[in-house]
């Protein structure tokens, strides 16, 4: 009876450990997906304040990964960066991933608190045949211990494309985590144009746990059956890791910010019967999403 007192008790202690923090003692990791981020939406105040007031309440909490920037100069990006730190009343940093994809080429931006986060080394981008849009990857250490690698990806939205991408997501995977054999808290963030499985709900008919196979079973996603896109009909942004080797992660809900429901309070000029319609084509189509984690824990 004692023996089992004391199993009990070890459990409940541990689920307290990761649920009970102190808001100093937990980061945010987080994800907006853009549509088409360049010169047109970075000098038009109105869009550029809203996207860059989404990105600044995530990063100003830990570190936000962005894709679809697509600007060859580097001066929409500086302009992006500038509007962020303003919003959040606190420098955030910025690094940039090689331009990559087809005939629109975009990167991936990591935008962090440089008070609560520090990049380990550079951005990385890793070429492969089998992915259009290479991902990039960045590693981070938290200021009270929590060190992980982020790898942002956006796969081709659709079709064969689509699903063979995906299917190659387990092989990326592996690879990253070979890379450093110290560091086995990898998150894979983005836009996966697809939900964790195959939903009835959402009509989307390839899911990424299918098209991974076995692996999934030690796969664990943030966003299970919350919509992310603004028509809150689709899922397709996610963060998910391996759940034997991150074990910092702090199970706390699904957390989609819901754009879709701030269309009335944005001040740029919606002139459309469809004000949802006209604001994803020409602000933004998807919805950020966050997970936290203790920041002072490092099971590596």
């Amino acid at each position: 009876m004692h023996k089992y007192f004391l199993i009990i008790a070890t459990l409940v202690f541990t689920l307290a450990i990761q649920t009970h923090a102190n808001e100093k003692d937990i980061i945010r990791i987080s994800v907006v997906s853009l549509k088409n981020f360049g010169d047109s939406k970075a000098n038009d105040k109105a869009r550029l304040k809203f996207i860059a007031d989404r990105i600044a309440e995530q990063a100003i909490k830990g570190v936000c990964v962005v894709d679809e920037l697509q600007d060859s100069d580097g001066l929409a990006m500086k302009k992006l960066n500038e509007a962020i730190s303003k919003s959040a009343h606190v420098d955030i940093s910025m690094a940039l991933s090689e331009r990559v994809g087809g005939s629109k080429k975009e990167q991936f931006g990591f935008f962090w608190n440089k008070n609560i986060l520090d990049i380990v080394g550079t951005v990385k981008t890793i070429y492969f045949e089998e992915i259009e849009r290479d991902p990039g990857t960045a590693t981070f250490k938290a200021k009270a211990g929590f060190d992980f690698t982020l790898c942002a990806f956006h796969t081709r939205p659709e079709g064969k494309p689509l699903k063979d991408e995906l299917a190659f997501l387990d092989d990326l995977f592996m690879y990253i985590q070979a890379l450093d054999n110290k560091e086995n808290d990898i998150l894979f963030v983005g836009d996966f144009n697809a939900p964790p499985s195959a939903k009835e709900i959402t009509k989307q008919d390839v899911g990424i746990s299918e098209m991974i196979g076995p692996f999934s079973s030690n796969i664990y996603f943030i966003i299970q059956d919350k919509p992310t896109n603004v028509r809150q009909n689709k899922i397709f942004d996610n963060i998910f890791f391996n759940r034997n080797q991150t074990n910092e992660y702090i199970s706390d809900g699904q957390h989609v910010i819901r754009i879709d429901q701030m269309v009335n309070e944005y001040t740029g000029a919606i002139n459309a019967q469809d004000a949802v319609g006209w604001f994803l084509k020409n602000v933004m189509d998807h919805c950020p999403i966050y997970a936290n984690f203790r920041a002072d824990i490092d099971t590596d």
